[in-house]
């Protein structure tokens, strides 16, 4: 039987949620971030899905040398929907059969079925608004340091002296 339940989410993404359960976890493993290249499998199209990708996750800091294949996945999915897509352009969404009778391109099922299986591996890598909005960026030392000298205390928003409350 497999598992059951939702798919853990990563420490490193609770983390950078500022969510409390990330200081439960122990022993996940974690690779360094380095640049991957494209497996030789992929289809030209692919690698440049890639190309074009690889670099933004890495950046992100949500890749590791352990999703190579789901990324490959990803890309070579991408490949085939814009395939699809292509095809739709040029044919529409829409053929007559040998009959006349207006049939939907097969292309329109493939391309929404594959779309479904690209907006999940994006939502697992963060690729979509609502994935990037559950992500808090973590601040940085300098960034606090700025803040603490520059911050000034007693004043409101307008820039008049505040008046202090009694306790």
């Amino acid at each position: 039987m497999g598992l059951r339940g939702p798919p853990k989410t990563p420490t490193k993404i609770l983390k950078a949620r500022g969510s409390w359960r990330a200081g439960l976890r122990d022993g996940e493993p974690s690779a360094r971030a380095r640049k991957l290249n494209p497996p030789a499998w992929l289809s030209a199209r692919a690698k440049d899905v890639w190309r074009r990708l690889e670099p933004k996750l890495r950046a992100m800091g949500v890749l590791d040398a352990a999703d190579e294949n789901a990324l490959a996945r990803y890309c070579q999915l991408f490949a085939r929907y814009r395939e699809c897509e292509t095809e739709i352009q040029e044919y529409g969404s829409f053929v007559n059969d040998d009959s006349g009778n207006e049939v939907e391109l097969p292309a329109v099922k493939r391309a929404e079925r594959l779309s479904q299986q690209l907006t999940r591996l994006e939502d697992r890598f963060g690729l979509s608004p609502s994935a990037r909005a559950s992500l808090a960026a973590e601040r940085t030392d300098e960034e606090d340091e700025k803040e603490r000298f520059f911050k000034i205390t007693g004043f409101e928003e307008t820039g008049k002296k505040s008046k202090k409350k009694s306790s």
